[in-house]
Order: C-alpha cells, then sequence, then structure tokens
C-alpha cells in the first residue's frame, strides 16, 4: 500500500511514530523502563497506564511527539505506535483495520464530555487509549476565569462560545462545584479537573498543557488521588443538575470535526 492510499483509508492522523523514532516508551514515563523496579523515594513515583501497547505516566503533559508515517510503502512492521485526533467512532475503525491503533486524542473535560457517548465504547472495544487534551477545560475549570474574565484577540478563547460573557455567567456554577469537591478532596480545583477524568477509565492520560513550572507541579499532583466509585456517582449526580452554555468550537471549526 502506497502513503496516499494508507492516509485515505487511516483519516486524519496524529500521535504516530516509526521505528525511526526511538525509547518512545520513555517519553511519557516518569521513569525509563529500565530501572522502574528500583525503589523510589515516597511521593515520586507515577502510576504508568497503557496506551495500546505503550506504557506511559497516568499524565500525560502533553509531551508525545506528533508525526507521521513518511515511508515510500506502509509496512506494519514500521509502525510502533500511532493514533487518531478529533476521529469519530467510523473513523476509528476504520484506521485501526489498517494498522491497530495505540490511542485517539481529542478534546473532553468536566464541561465537554461528548467523546463518552460519541467513541468511548468503541474506544474500549478495540482496546485503544484515550489521551484528552484540554482537559482544565483551558483554565476554566481551575478557578482563576470568572464571569468577568475577557479575552483579547490572539488569545484562542476570544471566539469560542464557552467563553463568551453570557456563557462565562451561565457557567460558573460549574466551576463552584468543582472548587467545593476539589476543597473536599484537599486539592486544588486544577487537581481535582485531572482527578476526576484518571478516575473514570483507566485507558485515559490527559495532556494539560503549561509553559509554568509551578502549574505543573500542580498537576502532578492529581496522580496519586483518585474518586471512589460513590464519589464519580455523586459527583455526575450534581454535575447532570447545572445546565451549561456554549460550544466547545466555533461554528466553522466544528464542521470541520470528523463526526
Amino acid at each position: 500500500m502506497d502513503r496516499r492510499s494508507f492516509l485515505k483509508q487511516a483519516s486524519a492522523y496524529a500521535l504516530a511514530t516509526t521505528w525511526t523514532m526511538t525509547n518512545l516508551e520513555q517519553i511519557f514515563a516518569a521513569t525509563p523502563p529500565a530501572k522502574r523496579n528500583e525503589t523510589r523515594e515516597p511521593g515520586k513515583s507515577m502510576e504508568h497506564r497503557n496506551l495500546g501497547g505503550m506504557e506511559v505516566s497516568a499524565i500525560g503533559l502533553g509531551c508525545l511527539p506528533m508525526v507521521g508515517y513518511y515511508g515510500g510503502k506502509y509496512d506494519k512492521k514500521e509502525v510502533l505506535h500511532w493514533g487518531l485526533s478529533e476521529a469519530s467512532a467510523r473513523s476509528i475503525r476504520r484506521a485501526h483495520s489498517v494498522c491497530p491503533l495505540s490511542a485517539v486524542q481529542s478534546e473532553y473535560a468536566i464541561w465537554w464530555r461528548e467523546p463518552e457517548t460519541k467513541i468511548f465504547s468503541t474506544l474500549q472495544e478495540l482496546g485503544i487509549g484515550f489521551v484528552p487534551y484540554c482537559p482544565l477545560g483551558r483554565a476554566f475549570l481551575t478557578g482563576i476565569i470568572n464571569e468577568n474574565s475577557r479575552f483579547q484577540k490572539g488569545d484562542r478563547r476570544y471566539n469560542l462560545p464557552q467563553f463568551q460573557p453570557e456563557a462565562l455567567k451561565h457557567n460558573m456554577p460549574l466551576v463552584y462545584l468543582v472548587e467545593e469537591w476539589a476543597k473536599h478532596k484537599g486539592v486544588t480545583p486544577a487537581q481535582f479537573a485531572l482527578i476526576w477524568m484518571l478516575s473514570r477509565k483507566p485507558w485515559i492520560v490527559p495532556i494539560p498543557g503549561t509553559t509554568n513550572p509551578d502549574h505543573l507541579d500542580d498537576f502532578l499532583g492529581a496522580a496519586s488521588v483518585r474518586l471512589t466509585p460513590y464519589e464519580m456517582e455523586e459527583f455526575d449526580d450534581a454535575y447532570a443538575r447545572i445546565d451549561l452554555m456554549g460550544h466547545r468550537a466555533d461554528p466553522f471549526t466544528e464542521s470541520q470535526i470528523d463526526k
């Protein structure tokens, strides 16, 4: 199969890597594979999760390189791990039939849960990992944004429906709920947003992005805390009573997403 046919069948792709990428397992790992059996200092360990045969840390931190398949002819033996971004269940099945997928990336957060009904059952059936981006709701779930926040041109949130003044005011009850639960668990709101996600499925690895070392330390604090099934149910019951306003993307962008 030539490259054009491969890409046509596999649809949009990301999170892909070939044999030219070495030590891939170490990219997400808290420690290199050879050292994972060594004694670690208390509080320094990181849970590892399996994404289609690739062992990664529970919090991905956006480190997985996005490269494509560049060979003249496609050969399954030359592909270590690969995945799709913003793919529908149909595209996931088509791509997986060409070459087994390791992971699918999509936006997912407490306030945007569409993947649960659109692709989760397919991912679980096929044994494919899920890598959510924007797990903190573009900072909305951290508590640093309020109903009076405004965004300038150049900020990705400037024209997003969820971040328009009316929507911000309307959606603040969700922030209050997250803050309430964060206090209950003794964590920060950002940590709770990640803890909630990590508690949902063992094959979810969120990739919160940051350029701030302090924020990075905060994210890592979520690695060792989980919600019990009862707590998950209790939170979801409260969440279901909150009416949210605004879509995650502008109409044009949404029209380009595979559904």
